[in-house]
């Protein structure tokens, strides 16, 4: 569950950085995700599911989010953002 949702948050990073309007933004992302769970071998059903089971146990989905959260911030330090020329300054 940790991987899928930090590669769900990198591929949303990635798409919301680049040069186009947000509806296209928008129809982009249901691509993303769907070579996501491929990739991961799940199904969007199964996902959203465990998603559910989280929502309805709060501590747990703390402790996913808190993981997700360290492998993100230890990720942005290890590597750097190939799309950072498309952030606005700061």
């Amino acid at each position: 569950m940790v991987n899928v949702l930090i590669q769900l948050y990198v591929a949303e990073e990635k798409i919301a950085l680049l040069p186009i309007s947000y509806d296209s933004l928008n129809r982009l992302m249901p691509y993303f995700r769907e070579h996501i769970f491929t990739q991961v071998g799940i199904q969007d059903s199964v996902f959203r599911k465990s998603m559910e089971y989280y929502m309805a146990h709060p501590k747990r989905l703390e402790y996913i989010y808190t993981a997700v959260v360290d492998s993100l911030s230890l990720q942005e330090q290890v590597v750097p953002n190939e799309y950072s020329q498309y952030a606005p300054p700061k």
